[in-house]
């Protein structure tokens, strides 16, 4: 039998949870091990954090293990972040060109003149909020791949999708409180009116054209066109929201993240300038020469995972290391208890990106997932990690504010007041 913090009666462990998720999971979990059981109001959890059942759920037995959340209210259900099953596989393999290297190559140039244009208009300062410019950049670069160039100018869009997805966050936990927080589902809805209005009418005008070039919306709005098609607008304009939150701020957090640490831990810009230098004539497509520069940002990733936490819904019985499963059992995996567990890492809470030159346990480390459902994005996101770095460390020395980022965890790892850093101009 494992651990089960069942809390208060009625509520259970709804009030720590709520104001501290992480903090709350971190005590229960150095509390109980690597299996246990918490009661978050009326829901059950069961949380597992080892490699070997993060491995059987996520790969070995993953359909057995499907996603369901409220959050479809605003992304849908037919997308390929939020299906199960065969709709699920049909979802990634209509999806699936639009990140495949030979077509990312396409965009590296693109990529390369959006940080140009956004770095060479960043000015020294000594006290800077760089999550806000990393956004910007972030947004600019997955509207290009996903929407195209033009959709640039609707950058507001992306201050609406974070109210929804923000407010979506806190009704999954207080579902039954809603009465409660009516203002702010009353500010979610008109935001989502909003972005709809926008979508539909970029698609619309895509469809009407008939212009399609590399982006997804192309790729869609063509595949809608086809005679045996049946796919809708809203279908369309689902896989889009879907790609964009998904694209856009977990990038951008990574690259806020790993900026705190390399201002805390200088010897490590020093490296990466370095390297970057060896790397002039290499394109950002070829991985195995970026191993250094991956090492750092994998190391950030592992301290401080854009995704944080994800639940799966079992369908069937099944057998963990330390637990039997039951049909209908809702188990949550955070990457950031499982990235910080001193059994499996040395010292855990330190920044030590060597530690990826050796071999990594399977299972281990999970920020862009695990197994068949592994973020489909995840070649573009580090082909932009390594240019924006590049971008930014060659203009500028990374200078510590003495500030300690206050962890706001939503559906991202998101902050309380943004990361503030020193910037310091390096000669031409």
């Amino acid at each position: 039998m494992i651990p089960f913090e069942k809390g208060l009666p009625f509520i259970g462990n709804f009030l720590a949870y709520q104001k501290d998720k992480i903090s709350f999971l971190t005590k229960m979990h150095k509390k109980n091990g690597d299996t246990f059981k918490v009661k978050i109001g009326n829901i059950n959890l069961t949380v597992v954090t080892n490699p070997e059942d993060i491995t059987r759920i996520m790969q070995e037995n993953f359909n057995n293990y499907i996603k369901k959340s409220n959050i479809d209210q605003f992304f849908g259900k037919k997308n390929i972040f939020l299906s199960n099953g065969e709709e699920w596989k049909e979802q990634r393999k209509m999806i699936r060109p639009v990140f495949k290297n030979e077509h990312i190559a396409n965009f590296i140039p693109l990529i390369e003149q959006i940080c140009e244009e956004e770095f060479s208009q960043l000015e020294e300062c000594e006290v800077f909020d760089i999550q806000e410019f990393f956004n910007k950049i972030s947004f600019k670069v997955i509207t290009s791949t996903i929407i195209g160039n033009e959709f640039q100018a609707h950058y507001q869009l992306k201050e609406h999708i974070k109210i929804v997805t923000d407010s979506l966050t806190q009704m999954n936990s207080i579902q039954n409180f809603a009465l409660l927080y009516k203002s702010k589902i009353k500010k979610r809805d008109k935001s989502i009116e909003f972005i709809d209005k926008v979508i539909f009418k970029i698609i619309d005008d895509k469809k009407k054209s008939k212009e399609f070039s590399s982006d997804a919306l192309s790729m869609l709005a063509e595949l809608s066109l086809q005679k045996d098609s049946t796919m809708t607008d809203k279908e369309i304009r689902d896989q889009l929201v879907t790609l964009i939150f998904a694209g856009y701020e977990t990038t951008a957090l990574c690259m806020s993240w790993l900026t705190h640490l390399l201002s805390k831990n200088s010897p490590y810009q020093v490296i990466l300038r370095e390297e970057f230098k060896t790397l002039l004539n290499t394109s950002p497509l070829e991985s195995t020469p970026y191993q250094t520069v991956d090492n750092i940002i994998k190391e950030s990733m592992r301290l401080y995972p854009p995704g944080w936490a994800w639940s799966r819904v079992a369908l069937k019985e099944d057998l963990l290391k330390n637990h039997k499963v039951i049909a209908g059992e809702i188990i949550l995996m955070s990457p950031y208890l499982t990235h910080r567990d001193p059994k499996i890492w040395d010292e855990p809470n330190k920044f030590h990106p060597e530690r990826f030159q050796n071999e990594i346990v399977k299972g281990s480390f999970i920020p862009f997932g695990y197994g068949p459902r592994t973020c489909i994005g995840m070649s573009l996101a580090m082909i932009e990690m390594r240019i924006m770095l590049k971008h930014l460390l060659n203009r500028f020395e990374l200078i510590d504010c003495n500030h300690s980022p206050v962890i706001k965890p939503q559906i991202t790892l998101d902050v309380v007041g943004g990361f503030i850093i020193g910037l310091k101009k390096r000669p031409a």
